[in-house]
């Protein structure tokens, strides 16, 4: 890919997805949680607490979540420009 595009270019685009796939994956949950929780006629919470009790592994996806995001909080510079 480097021959094809130049490292720049695949660094910008990496650097641009990086960014964008931040905010897909803490909506993500959100979206499926209240389509759902519409469906079921449950509320957000209710919907959620099934989730983490019966689902496989969904509990361990929100841990991971919440320390990637504490990660992004915590250790990354401001980007001041």
């Amino acid at each position: 890919m480097e021959k094809i595009f130049g490292l720049n270019r695949l660094s910008l685009l990496h650097h641009a997805v990086g960014f964008m796939l931040g905010p897909f994956l803490v909506v993500h949950p959100i979206l499926l949680t209240h389509g759902h929780a519409m469906q079921a006629g449950s509320s957000l919470n209710e919907q959620f607490v099934d989730f983490c009790k019966n689902s496989d592994d969904v509990l361990s996806a929100v841990i991971s979540l919440s320390i990637m995001m504490m990660a992004v909080v915590f250790f990354c510079p401001d980007h001041q420009e």
